[in-house]
């Protein structure tokens, strides 16, 4: 295919004696400090960075020896839910920065492969290989997707990441081009009727009925696309939802709301429209390493391919449906492990509710291969990114 130019955050230096052909891992290896490299290998993860509080040190030292499982999705479960609609991280979780990172290499190495017997969770440099560092993603420019090839001119550093202990390989001031990779999907203003028709960093906006940046950034507890899917009409849905008249969020009782009961108490719900299917809602489908690694705007209706860790009973009534992480290691801390607890559905009892009828969204079993629908949002709490609520648990094709 033709190679496109996705990111040009400074002009390419000219050609020297320091500027040389190599692959991720040579570069990794050998490369000298501040080294003008040119680089092509295959994206296998996006991700990011956040800073743990030091009050979230001190909340998960409390806990130590303490099962991770035991108190992990019920702590400060009170608290949380009377809390009003925010706009912003709370600065005692999870804070994140702005920085972003392609993560390039040509083969796989042993031992990063969460289920093989060779997994060892120590091998974060391994299982980073050469990161290429954003800190502005233009909308009209998304990271590029896990499986592309792109070809990479930037200056080499070795820098510690995520408060922790390695110094680990990146390219600053990058030019970026992709060789290789999956169609682009629609950019700034093309038509669109599902949020999943439009790439990583827009929506579909209702009113236009064109791809767009959300109206701001959306945070966990934003009202916009709120995490109970609440409605009073259908202009409060992703455009291909419709709000549910016939449902309306109860104050008591097992399938009650949790969080902002006094702003959603007695409104609808967002749902699929009639008919809904996967080939209709999920034009491109996504992994967990998608999902975890920070590449959609939030707010976003995503679809993610997964198979079932386990479902987990919370103390808000959500459902978390974890889902495995084939590659759980170059992640920022959250309060547990990819490898221990997976990746974030979100079930909550509002969408479960039998009153629903057929429509109720029932929770995956162990092992199960499904495709997520729902709402892209970060936890900083837990800091972690999640889908919540979940809209649909599809059958894959």
């Amino acid at each position: 295919m033709v190679a496109r130019t996705l990111f040009v955050l400074a002009a390419c230096c000219a050609c020297g004696d320091n500027h040389v052909l190599v692959t991720p891992e040579s570069v990794a290896a050998t490369g000298q400090d501040g080294q003008r490299v040119e680089v092509t290998g295959e994206v296998h993860t996006v991700t990011f960075d956040s800073v743990m509080s030091a009050q979230r040190q001190a909340a998960l030292a409390r806990r130590a020896g303490e099962p991770t499982l035991a108190w992990l999705v019920d702590e400060d479960d009170e608290a949380e839910a009377g809390q009003p609609h925010a706009y912003g991280d709370p600065p005692d979780g999870y804070p994140r920065t702005p920085d972003h990172y392609v993560l390039i290499r040509s083969a796989t190495p042993d031992g990063i492969t969460f289920g093989t017997p060779a997994f060892t969770p120590g091998l974060l440099k391994e299982a980073w290989g050469l990161g290429v560092h954003l800190t502005d993603i233009d909308p009209a420019a998304p990271l590029p997707e896990i499986g592309s090839v792109i070809k990479v001119t930037g200056t080499l550093h070795r820098v510690p990441w995520n408060q922790r202990d390695e110094m680990l390989p990146i390219l600053d001031d990058a030019r970026l081009e992709v060789v290789s990779g999956p169609p682009a999907l629609a950019g700034p203003g093309a038509a669109c009727t599902r949020d999943a028709a439009c790439n990583a960093r827009l929506i579909c906006d209702r009113t236009t009925q064109t791809c767009q940046p959300p109206p701001r950034e959306i945070y966990w507890a934003d009202p916009w696309r709120d995490l109970n899917g609440a409605c009073d009409s259908d202009a409060d849905c992703p455009l291909g939802q419709r709000c549910d008249p016939g449902y309306t969020i109860a104050a008591t009782g097992p399938y009650a709301v949790h969080y902002f009961p006094a702003q959603d108490t007695g409104r609808h719900v967002c749902v699929l429209a009639a008919g809904a299917t996967l080939a209709s809602e999920c034009p491109r489908i996504y992994t967990a390493r998608d999902l975890i690694g920070a590449r959609f705007v939030t707010g976003k209706e995503i679809c993610v391919r997964a198979a079932m860790l386990a479902p987990v009973p919370a103390g808000d009534g959500d459902t978390h449906d974890q889902i495995k992480v084939d590659e759980p290691l170059p992640y920022p801390k959250a309060d547990a492990p990819y490898y221990v607890f997976g990746a974030a559905t979100e079930n909550s009892p509002i969408y479960r509710d039998p009153a629903h009828g057929a429509a109720a969204i029932a929770d995956p079993v162990t092992d199960q291969d499904i495709v997520a629908l729902g709402t892209y949002r970060y936890d900083p709490g837990h800091g972690w990114y999640e889908i919540h609520p979940v809209k649909a648990y599809f059958a894959p094709r």
